[in-house]
């Protein structure tokens, strides 16, 4: 799938109940949809670097448990931080 179906697909998982467990359940929808794609930052370093990583490491089985720890220990911090600056510390 390209980046545009990913977006939707985690935009339409995020209108479902999934929506009311916390204000970062959509972005984490949809971030999450495109981590896999995260590569695709190397097309702006290098076009031979690009295709070396493209559906490299970030597609296989180290993604699935590297990608969401990374999307979730984001997302946490961007809560404390969200958290802090409203004063709810």
């Amino acid at each position: 799938m390209d980046p545009i179906a990913h977006t939707l697909a985690g935009a339409t998982l995020a209108e479902t109940r999934l929506r009311d467990w916390t204000p970062f359940s959509a972005p984490a929808l949809i971030l999450g949809a495109n981590a896999p794609d995260i590569d695709a930052v190397t097309m702006f370093v290098s076009r031979d670097l690009s295709l070396g990583f493209r559906r490299g490491w970030t597609h296989g089985v180290l993604a699935m448990v590297v990608l969401p720890l990374v999307l979730t220990a984001l997302l946490l911090l961007l809560d404390r931080a969200v958290a802090r600056w409203r004063g709810r510390d």
